[in-house]
């Protein structure tokens, strides 16, 4: 359940509600507590972009608010029928329309009033409140708010409803007659960027009176509402074009602009968000709401989320906690009828999946972090945290207040094995799931714990025989104690706890043309190492290696090409473990592996262990050399498979396919290369179209509503030739990363994402691996820092690529930080490491840039001893890259070759920072971009360029641009500029 339903379900209660409980308070008793501000005071948090929410009076708030729902919804209904009298068309905005979008059309339970909206002028330039006073006027609705008219004349006692035609703060007028008489012309002034423009409705004495008997409510209601009418009141909003728009479509905006509150300049709504209208219902009533609710609604609140919470001072939404007290205390009931003091959790699942199912991902649904990786100890009274750099102020904004956060990469952190044996009393018990932790992993940590017990004076168990004092390690057979809690959570429907069910989809056979070897010739190669190593039986549960050993794909996890599965591999069958879902939705799967020859069969995923255990015991425990016959783990297999091998026939080494893989063949390696081209030129369409949109925007609105991009995958436009994507209509970190990943879609053998887009603006930069969450993510201006980390699964390889653009003009000290990020990546790529590297600045923005590569030989020439430090070599591929070198011409080198092609930020750099080699290296990286991604873009209009010895063919490149789509056109000159020589 979100904090915010935990919180107002506290303040509904009879209860005293304990503020320490509910993060998004701590910051108000902080300040409390100093004397910064009195107790009862605004807190600084909101429940939704404008309304703070008073300590003081949130529960009065709530229940005031369920008492009168009624008469707000009769309210509601005889403002429907005014309108509909005036020949309008009103539709929910703000908070209504919030509640139809997020609430299925049920009143928020703090909000106050209803809002419609209305258009100020109809296509055929006729007022709303011109129609609308003059409804009032004929059918004797008391009005007030028109300039030169007695009000006295204007208050009906036979009418229901009372209508403030006036100004919010000022009382100004928007109406004036020219004499008092109502039989006069009235006159409207439009809007004119002053104060705010809206109707409001309230009852009038008779038809509170009248709404109240009919609800059964009592008079003390009535003579309440009657000294405070805005109790139950509806706003009617105007909505007028945006003036100085220049798209043919002009914007919207809203007719308030109160200083300090709100500036509808800041809040333009697309045209085609509102219209055409739709049908919706709220609270039982049939209305009208804008086409694009979400659009709408992100852009008016930011966030949409029910507990909305929204941190002032920095502007930006925080992300949404779980709270944990429950699900923690589920646990250690379990714990203690197993006569266990605590528990170890690792972030990965039996296969040891960097990334897991949502059915495996334990330590989000115990502790709320959703970082990719952790480790996790619960124990009786205290529950702990272990994550590195990337992810600490990530953890630090999802956990709640149960949790220690540690990070493991800091050598003032604790270790795991110090904190359970600070935490826990000699002897305890501490469990696990041995599926989920490799074997040499609990080995290690047993010698820890016994180490730092050590230091205390506690004998480490010998010779079999264990100290009472030594704290254990236990395995807990077949059994996952936060399953155990989830699935419990989930049969009880508590805090709206569902465990998903594991993903279980067809499989895809991978040809031969892109693997380079048939399965069958793969299995002979590994059969070949087995008997090197003398090893009768392979254990493989890497789920990588499985799927790339039967040359098959499988889509069981997000972002990863692959499916559940175990394998045992002997030198004269294979048993393979699939979910049986997997096998009945893969037609021919039988058939594919059917070759007698390597007798493949498929058994239940459900039953490796027990078969394991079996087919270990039932082989010869010796060959006829009288030597152990030995099954072959892998160094990271689990706890649970080692010990199902008796200890004399265990073989731990890398796996053999895991060598096999890393090499990679010639048709692996020109299918990476080809699909890099492919992605790195969506990149490169979707960097210059954000920049061009960027460059458009107006005061932070919404980008223009008009784009031609040209798939990349042929035939996927219709007949007349219009776009099949469509681009946002306000940028927001959310809503460009949903585009890219369409655009990326869209590329020829394309099969997924190969990870979740990361897509930050300024502050959420520095989060390394932060994840934009549609609305409440952050918007994207002309003036943000923008980083963007994507990748894709395609059917010859994966891409993952960051860049990192200025949308306006960067300060000096921005482009410092990018240039030495840059020098930095210049300078791995003469290392044989991974190049991604990055600069985050806490609230300010990040910076990473990073390239895949490939190790190739390379050839030096006339290197003299004086030039050990400064050379240009070339490999084999001709592409020429930088290399520090501290020997002479006859030994043999690698190098690294670029894969990724995507231009470096031409204004983000500061040039005077890089040196001639750097500016060297940065030149010729930029000509290979320019070289391979023109090419393929003429290439998609049949034109080729005939770039010989390294020359760009500019005059066919500028004679032939017309031929372009204007997407390409645009993507081409962004290419061109980003490209351009510096030395």
């Amino acid at each position: 359940v979100d904090i915010c339903n935990s919180f107002m379900a506290q303040c509904e209660s009879n209860e005293v509600v304990d503020l320490h409980e509910f993060p998004f308070f701590h910051s108000y008793i902080s300040d409390v507590e100093s004397g910064n501000i009195a107790s009862n005071s605004e807190s600084h948090i909101s429940f939704n972009m404008f309304g703070t929410c008073s300590l003081r009076n949130v529960r009065r708030i709530m229940r005031q608010s369920r008492r009168l729902k009624p008469l707000r919804v009769h309210l509601l209904k005889s403002v429907l029928d005014l309108c509909k009298a005036a020949d309008l068309e009103p539709f929910v905005y703000g908070g209504t329309a919030l509640s139809v979008f997020r609430e299925d059309g049920k009143f928020i339970s703090h909000d106050t009033d209803i809002d419609l909206g209305i258009l100020e002028f109809d296509s055929n330039g006729n007022s709303s409140y011109t129609k609308l006073i003059h409804c009032c006027l004929k059918n004797g609705i008391s009005v007030f708010g028109v300039e030169n008219m007695d009000e006295s004349l204007l208050i009906s006692v036979n009418s229901d409803l009372y209508v403030d035609f006036s100004a919010s703060i000022s009382r100004r007028f928007w109406l004036k007659a020219q004499k008092f008489n109502m039989s006069e012309t009235i006159e409207e002034i439009p809007y004119n960027g002053c104060d705010c423009k809206r109707i409001k409705f309230f009852f009038s004495t008779n038809g509170l009176l009248k709404a109240c008997e009919l609800y059964h409510l009592n008079s003390k209601i009535v003579s309440h509402i009657q000294s405070d009418p805005s109790l139950v009141h509806v706003d009617l909003f105007t909505l007028s074009t945006y003036p100085d728009s220049s798209d043919d479509i002009k914007p919207l905006l809203v007719n308030w602009n109160l200083p300090g509150i709100y500036d509808c300049k800041k809040k333009l709504f697309p045209y085609n968000s509102f219209f055409p209208l739709i049908p919706c219902t709220f609270e039982g009533v049939n209305l009208l709401a804008p086409h694009d609710l979400k659009t709408y609604l992100t852009i008016e609140y930011g966030y949409l989320g029910r507990d909305a919470v929204y941190d002032r001072k920095k502007q930006l939404c925080k992300m949404k906690r779980i709270f944990s007290s429950g699900r923690l205390t589920r646990l250690r009931d379990l714990l203690k009828d197993r006569n266990l003091q605590g528990y170890i959790l690792p972030t990965e699942d039996e296969h040891f999946n960097e990334y897991v199912g949502n059915a495996d991902r334990r330590c989000a649904f115990i502790s709320g972090f959703t970082g990719s990786s952790c480790s996790i100890v619960i124990t009786s009274d205290q529950a702990a945290l272990w994550t590195d750099g990337r992810y600490q102020l990530q953890a630090s904004n999802e956990l709640d207040e149960n949790w220690s956060l540690f990070r493991n990469d800091l050598t003032e952190a604790p270790t795991r094995a110090q904190w359970i044996v600070s935490s826990t009393s000699p002897g305890s018990s501490i469990g696990y799931d041995g599926r989920q932790i490799p074997y040499t992993g609990i080995e290690t940590l047993q010698k820890e714990l016994a180490g730092v017990e050590a230091e205390l004076g506690i004998l480490p168990n010998c010779n079999g025989i264990k100290n009472p004092l030594s704290r254990q390690l236990v395995n807990i057979p077949n059994t996952n104690l936060i399953d155990l809690v989830w699935e419990s959570m989930s049969e009880l429907q508590i805090e709206n706890v569902s465990r998903p069910i594991r993903s279980s989809n067809p499989l895809l056979f991978i040809p031969v043309s892109f693997s380079g070897s048939s399965w069958q010739q793969k299995i002979d190669r590994v059969r070949n190492m087995m008997k090197a190593k003398g090893a009768e039986l392979l254990v493989l549960s890497a789920l990588d290696e499985i799927a790339w050993l039967f040359n098959l794909r499988g889509n069981d996890i997000l972002y990863n090409p692959v499916f559940y599965a175990y394998a045992i591999v002997s030198l004269n069958k294979i048993d393979l473990f699939l979910n049986p879902k997997t096998v009945d939705q893969t037609p021919r799967l039988d058939d594919y592996l059917s070759d007698k020859q390597y007798s493949v069969k498929i058994h239940p995923y459900s039953e490796f262990f027990n078969y394991l255990e079996t087919v270990v015991h039932n082989s010869p425990e010796k060959h006829l050399s009288l030597q152990p016959s030995r099954v072959w783990l892998d160094l990271s297999a689990s706890y649970a498979i080692v010990t199902k091998i008796p200890e004399n026939r265990r073989l731990f080494h890398i796996s053999p396919v895991a060598e096999m893989k890393s090499i990679k063949s010639l048709s692996e390696l020109n299918g990476i290369r080809e699909i890099h081209i492919t992605d790195s030129l969506v990149l490169c369409d979707f960097l210059a179209w954000l920049e061009d949109e960027a460059n458009q925007i107006n005061n932070n609105s919404c980008c223009k509503q008009s784009h031609d991009y040209k798939p990349i995958k042929p035939n996927t436009e219709n007949g007349a030739g219009l776009p099949v994507i469509t681009p946002p209509l306000v940028l927001t970190e959310a809503s460009t990363a949903q585009y890219l990943d369409e655009l990326r879609s869209q590329a020829k053998d394309f099969f997924s994402l190969s990870f979740s887009t990361i897509s930050c603006a300024d502050a959420n930069g520095a989060i390394i691996h932060y994840h934009p969450v549609e609305g409440q993510s952050a918007p994207i201006t002309n003036t943000s820092i923008y980083l963007v980390d994507s990748g894709g699964q395609y059917l010859t390889g994966t891409t993952d690529v960051t860049r990192t653009i200025h949308l306006g003009e960067p300060t000096l000290e921005q482009k410092n930080c990018y240039t030495t990020v840059l020098k930095a990546h210049i300078a791995l790529a003469m290392q044989v490491v991974t190049i991604e590297p990055g600069y985050y600045w806490s609230d300010h923005f990040g910076i990473r840039l990073e390239n895949v590569v490939f190790v190739v030989p390379v050839e030096t020439k006339d290197l003299h001893s004086s030039d050990r430090n400064n050379y240009t070599a070339e490999t084999s591929t001709g592409h020429r890259s930088f290399q520090f070198s501290p020997d002479i011409n006859n030994t043999k080198w690698l190098s690294f070759e670029p894969v990724t092609l995507v231009p470096f930020q031409r204004k983000f750099i500061n040039s005077g920072m890089l040196t001639t080699d750097e500016l060297n290296w940065l030149d010729n990286y930029h000509k290979t971009v320019r070289q391979v991604l023109c090419s393929r873009i003429y290439q998609e209009v049949n034109i080729q360029l005939s770039i010989n010895n390294g020359n760009d063919d500019h005059e066919i490149m500028l004679s032939n641009m017309s031929m372009l789509s204007s997407s390409r056109q645009r993507c081409l000159q962004w290419i061109l500029n980003q490209t351009e020589s510096f030395l």
